[in-house]
């Protein structure tokens, strides 16, 4: 009999340490920016340099397109946002106050116009509510809320 509860508390023991895990890791307070760049003419843009900038921390994420022009920024704190797109031969663009809440996406459009890299286009929108990229709920809860 202690044979075989010195075998299962060991096992015991380390697979409510993995259960304990799990929920911990299912805890977020982030999440993503995500969209596609494309040119006026609707092509894809690959390899434009994306960066979101925070803007009450002023941290910084950055990343660049893939072949269909998408991009995705993961694990981004909850905030406000200033996200520019840069690609060589075309206008800078530029929007501010992109919101980003737990567990959700902010999906973002650019049409990149041909330019001087010295121009820029901005634009002061929110991203749209509705998440189209995932099924995921999450809520922003504040500290009033929780007192």
């Amino acid at each position: 009999m202690r044979v075989i509860a010195s075998i299962f508390k060991p096992l015991l023991t380390g697979f409510l340490f993995l259960i304990v895990a799990a929920v911990g890791f299912a805890q977020s307070d982030r999440g993503s920016i995500a969209g596609t760049v494309l040119d006026s003419s609707g092509g894809v843009v690959e390899g434009a340099q994306v960066t979101a900038t925070g803007d009450q921390t002023g941290t910084v994420y950055a990343t660049t397109t893939g072949p269909t022009g998408g991009f995705r920024i993961p694990d981004v704190r909850i905030g406000a946002y200033r996200v520019t797109v840069t690609a060589a031969g075309f206008k800078t663009a530029e929007k501010t106050g992109v919101v980003v809440q737990v567990n959700s996406i902010a999906s973002l459009q650019y049409s990149l116009e041909p330019g001087d890299v010295k121009e820029t286009l901005t634009v002061v929108a929110d991203a749209p509510a509705l998440q189209v990229e995932s099924s995921d709920i999450g809520t922003v809860v504040s500290a009033r809320q929780i007192e």
